[in-house]
């Protein structure tokens, strides 16, 4: 009776914690998706001061970051497999994994962030602030999502950590680390879905 009452609960858990994660990512996409017609908007208004603004983009860095990210994803992805086929310490090696990608990626992006800085190119400076205004836009565009994109990853690393820590050998809690970590693996796979929005939007289209 105990049992059947103890799954009752897991089960009762896993869809309202399913749901929630399902309402998270509805909203996060929303204002991406917002952000991305924005963007296309003023696209369409500066087309010429978009593309020169896009030639001094790094697109060896963005090229860089989604292989990145791309792997990471898979990796999370393995990190539920590998737990669900009870193979603990692989799980927590490819979730570990994983956040390396990810500090691999916000390095990255440090170097790129720093030459743009370099050059003058950041907001209000004096650099971007004597350019057309279609350039000056673009920029702001691009930190704007850039950032947004950056505090999303910084909240899928820790949720990561998280996820490390609880992956263990537990027959009890079984079912509800795997829900959990199928969640975060889900979250974590819809950040790196937007960078690949990003990538092309920012460092292809020209």
């Amino acid at each position: 009776m105990s049992s059947v009452a103890g799954n009752t609960a897991v089960q009762l858990h896993e869809g309202r914690s399913a749901t929630s994660m399902w309402l998270v990512l509805f909203i996060e996409l929303t204002l991406f998706g917002v952000m991305f017609i924005v963007y296309g908007s003023y696209r369409f208004m500066h087309l010429t001061a978009f593309h020169l603004a896009a030639l001094g983009m790094d697109t060896q860095a963005g090229l860089i970051n989604t292989i990145i990210l791309l792997t990471s994803g898979m990796t999370a992805a393995m990190s539920v497999t590998a737990f669900q086929k009870k193979n603990i310490r692989f799980s927590r090696f490819l979730i570990s994994l994983t956040i390396l990608f990810a500090l691999a990626f916000l390095l990255n992006k440090f170097f790129e962030f720093s030459g743009k800085i370099q050059n003058g190119i950041y907001p209000g400076s004096s650099d971007l602030m004597s350019k057309p205004e279609g350039e000056i836009i673009y920029f702001g565009l691009f930190y704007v999502l850039s950032g947004l994109h950056i505090l999303h990853l910084l909240a899928g690393i820790i949720f990561l950590i998280l996820a490390f820590k609880m992956v263990r050998t537990n027959a009890d809690a079984e079912a509800l680390q795997i829900t959990k970590l199928k969640n975060i693996t889900l979250f974590w796979n819809v950040v790196c879905l937007i960078w690949l929005f990003l990538y092309p939007l920012f460092y292809l289209i020209h």
